[in-house]
């Protein structure tokens, strides 16, 4: 009898043991899926900043103006029919 109830004793500390270690396991998943939710928050305001900066227009190119350099001879890129260096060549030079 004694050895019965040493044997039920080993294995209801052994059943503890395992509960608690159960219960950390299962509250470090609760914390992983918290900071994995936050993680993705962030990846959508990312995101959604991001596409907002690509769908605004660039301030800093001016619209029309060639995205390679013309030679001084070619047709200007306004489209006036002029060629580059006769048209806006002096205006589009750095200063």
């Amino acid at each position: 009898m004694n050895a019965r109830a040493k044997e039920l004793n080993d294995l209801e500390k052994e059943l503890k043991r395992r509960d608690r270690a159960l219960f950390l396991r299962e509250a470090d998943l609760e914390d992983r899926e918290r900071e994995l939710a936050a993680r993705e928050q962030n990846v959508a305001v990312v995101e959604q900043r991001l596409g907002q900066q690509l769908r605004a227009p660039r301030q800093n190119e001016p619209a029309g103006r060639p995205k390679r350099k013309l030679g001084r001879n070619e047709q200007c890129w306004c489209k006036s029919g002029k060629k580059y260096k006769n048209c806006h060549f002096a205006s589009d030079q750095p200063r």
